[in-house]
């Protein structure tokens, strides 16, 4: 990329290898002839140059008709004799399944903006990350099969991908959103998965040492996890005036299936779910019960950080009162009313005193 400093092109190909799965999922065309793939044997150095100086350097520069160009046009085109041998290998390894694959598959978003930009885009390392977000349902869609084997029934794919719309469109609060990114993604380790692995000695739940400790036991089935979902349970009752199913696809999917419940009373029964999820998180390992003295902390120290976004948001005018306002004030009153709040707040502006 030519794209500024050197300290510029360091960060973008730092990003570029942090998300490269995301952003080129498999074998591109747009690929260096010299680095990439490793079954493409070493150019001799006068072939090599030559590429250089007419700038065929990607793989897709040599192929015509979806097929590498035949050796007499390739001589012609770079006006340098070829071995045959060489291009039997280089043939060779564009007739293996992978590059053959890039060759018939559209192009992705990030290709598309590396060819039409040629590399020159001031704005790459912005622009890379559009098409991490425009695309982040993507890789949820990985897991769907798991989490059909978890539910023992299969999901919609339009019901899955509003679980994860609404899910990580929960909260701004950056560590809560890697929380509920982790779960759905059935990123944490479980009892069960350390044994497989050979890590620990035994598969049991480190909660109640009983039962074995897979996915689903470890977020709701365990004996204690139980306890602390029929509170949260009562307590969605008791805040919101709601009835909901006390099942794990209400309670950690959040999925309800009465359209009657009004956006924002959806949105307050999600910011309870995902505290509760949070406390699970920040326990996970960890045998004592989980209270609804966990659950307000979290709660409480979730409205802080909310609030500081909000705040910043309506400074920038990116964000209304009316909506805060509507979720918040119910939530508040019952903190108060459990005397959960240790101090005097103000429930719009910045300042807590």
């Amino acid at each position: 990329w030519q794209c500024g400093s050197s300290s510029h092109v360091r960060i973008h190909m730092h990003t570029y290898d942090k998300w490269r799965l995301r952003l080129l999922p498999s074998t591109s065309i747009l690929q260096s002839l010299f680095t990439f793939p490793s079954s493409l044997p070493q150019f001799p150095k006068v072939i090599k140059e030559r590429l250089l100086q007419l700038k065929l350097t990607k793989l897709g520069d040599l192929i015509l008709e979806n097929r590498l160009m035949e050796k007499s046009k390739l001589e012609d085109l770079i006006h340098t004799p070829i071995p045959w041998f060489l291009y039997l290998q280089i043939n060779s390894a564009f007739n293996s399944q992978p590059i053959k694959e890039a060759f018939y598959r559209q192009l992705t978003d990030f290709e598309k903006l590396i060819k039409n930009t040629a590399g020159r885009c001031k704005r790459i390392l912005s622009m890379m990350y559009k098409i991490l977000l425009t695309n982040q349902h993507s890789d949820a869609f990985k897991d769907y099969v798991k989490w059909n084997n978890y539910l023992g029934k299969p999901l919609n794919e339009n019901i899955w991908t509003s679980i994860w719309s609404s899910t990580m469109c929960t909260t701004s609060i950056n560590v809560t959103r890697l929380q509920s990114f982790k779960l759905l993604n059935c990123w944490y380790t479980t009892p069960k998965l350390l044994y497989h692995m050979k890590v620990t000695h035994s598969p049991t739940c480190w909660k109640c040492n009983e039962a074995m400790g897979d996915y689903v036991h470890c977020w709701w089935s365990c004996q204690k996890i139980q306890a602390f979902w029929s509170s949260i349970h009562v307590l969605i009752k008791e805040i919101t005036r709601q009835e909901v199913p006390f099942t794990f696809e209400s309670l950690i999917l959040n999925i309800w299936e009465d359209d009657t419940i009004p956006s924002t009373t959806r949105d307050q029964m999600m910011i309870i779910t995902t505290v509760a999820k949070s406390v699970i998180a920040w326990r996970w390992k960890k045998p004592e019960p989980l209270t609804i003295k966990d659950w307000l902390d979290k709660l409480w120290n979730y409205y802080i950080m909310e609030k500081v976004n909000y705040h910043i948001n309506v400074n920038n005018n990116c964000q209304s009162s009316s909506n805060f306002e509507a979720i918040w004030f119910t939530l508040l009153e019952y903190l108060k009313s459990q005397n959960q709040i240790p101090f005097q707040y103000d429930f719009l502006n910045l300042s807590i005193y």
